[in-house]
């Protein structure tokens, strides 16, 4: 009599019955229970994947970073993930993007050597892949071994969202090089070069 209504239910709720000697009712709870954590622990699985899409925020056209993101972007894609470049104006930039949700970037590139007051909550560096040095050309007849000795000098400082921008900033100002001891400008390094070869 038992066997005809055994055939009746799901494997599994037939299983427990037999096996455990269970009632309909908590099979039928505990088949659902069961079923319940596979689908929770398929979707961790699915959820905890790596991409297939990323997007880094890098710098402008020409820069380091920019060229780093390129070879990053080829990278990636032969193992089938896709890279979004967004372009900036540099570390700055990358750490506002960073820690905004909007635009949505995943990585990015920063300088090191920021000014202390510089936010970094929510992020982590995954290392080092570079030294940047930061070089200081001038036109003067005589040499300069201080930066204290820029003073009442026309300074291209870099663009503003770069970290060269602020780090310069900082250092100038640690030398008592401000806007009112000097003319600072935020030409980009090629806008400076040219202003400097000009003249």
């Amino acid at each position: 009599m038992d066997a005809p209504k055994k055939k009746k239910w799901f494997p599994l709720v037939t299983s427990l019955i037999d096996t455990f000697g269970f009632t309909p009712a908590l099979a039928f709870v505990v088949a659902f229970a069961v079923a319940g954590l596979c689908v929770l622990a398929l979707g961790w699985v699915v959820h905890s994947a790596p991409p297939r899409k990323l997007v880094i925020t890098s710098g402008p056209e020409g820069s380091s970073f920019r060229r780093f993101a390129d070879t990053y972007q080829k990278i990636l894609a032969t193992h089938g993930i896709a890279l979004e470049i967004l372009e900036s104006q540099g570390s700055t930039e990358n750490l506002q993007r960073l820690q905004s949700a909007n635009p949505r970037v995943d990585i990015g590139f920063v300088q090191g050597g920021l000014p202390k007051e510089t936010k970094l909550a929510g992020l982590v560096s995954l290392g080092s892949i570079a030294y940047q040095p930061l070089w200081v050309f001038y036109r003067a007849p005589a040499s300069i071994s201080r930066l204290a000795e820029l003073t009442g000098k026309r300074i291209a400082v870099g663009a503003v969202g770069s970290g060269t921008h602020a780090l310069a900033l900082a250092l100038l100002s640690a030398n008592g090089v401000t806007g009112d001891t000097a003319v600072i400008s935020d030409l980009d390094a090629e806008g400076a070069a040219a202003g400097l070869l000009a003249g």
